[in-house]
């Protein structure tokens, strides 16, 4: 009996150092790692700070998700969020224009009201003014200066291709000589009825004016009044009239 025993503790021991001898590496001292698989979750790569992290409750990225630079998208607890003034292109246009500011009061589709860009005086008694509008209002009592037979020596003759309109108030005598010559934008006169004479030249090279009622106090049309009138084709002149002077419709080749 104490033979069979003897026997049977030989065969434990011989089948436990072979247990031992079994996880042993022969060539490396070291211990293999131990299994972790068996752990709450897995972990599979880790890839340094930032990196993604299988474990407890799935998959965690740095910061709770991705993010992008200043003004990007971050991506974390609730969803998507947009940096602060949503989305932008540098060097392209804001999603919101500025609102335009109210109408220029200069813009032509507002117009303000003619103002006056000169004046002076054009006889003893006389004034006269221009404004934006090119209207040339002549106001007072009395005649009206004369002017050099050379184009354009009036004393407004600076403004001679800005006058559109004259208008010669009541209580002036006359139309001074070469007082308008050279107006070749005037397109519109209105005489009073105590204009007498039209002087000479007075109208002259005013090449587009049109028509030209001439009232009935006046008497006298001299020399060369409306010569180069190329576009005038209307001119009425009343039965009082006493002396029509030499050329005063020379060159108006629409007269008819």
């Amino acid at each position: 009996m104490k033979r069979l025993i003897s026997i049977i503790l030989c065969i434990t021991l011989c089948l436990s150092l072979c247990s031992v001898f079994s996880f042993a590496d022969p060539e490396d001292g070291n211990d293999p790692p131990p299994d972790l698989s068996g752990m709450n979750g897995e972990t599979s790569d880790s890839d340094g700070p930032g990196g993604q992290t299988d474990g407890p409750g799935g998959e965690t990225d740095d910061s709770g998700g991705q993010t992008e630079g200043p003004g990007g998208q971050t991506e974390g607890p609730g969803g998507q969020t947009e940096g602060s003034g949503g989305q932008t292109d540098p060097g392209g246009e804001p999603e919101n224009p500025p609102v335009p500011g109210p109408t220029d009061p200069s813009d032509p589709i507002n117009p303000t009201d003619p103002t006056i860009v000169d004046q002076g005086i054009c006889g003893t008694n006389l004034t006269w003014t221009l404004d934006t509008a090119g209207k040339l209002v002549i106001s007072g009592t009395g005649t009206m200066d004369d002017y050099l037979s050379s184009d354009t020596t009036s004393v407004w003759k600076m403004h001679a291709t800005e006058i559109y309109s004259v208008i010669i108030g009541s209580n002036i005598t006359n139309v001074g000589s070469n007082a308008f010559c050279g107006c070749l934008n005037l397109t519109h006169v209105e005489l009073p009825d105590s204009i007498e004479s039209l002087d000479i030249g007075a109208f002259r090279r005013c090449s587009s004016l049109e028509e030209l009622d001439i009232p009935s106090g006046v008497k006298k049309i001299r020399n060369s009044a409306f010569s180069s009138c190329s576009s005038l084709k209307s001119l009425r002149i009343p039965a009082g009239v006493t002396y029509f002077g030499t050329n005063a419709c020379l060159g108006c080749t629409s007269l008819t």
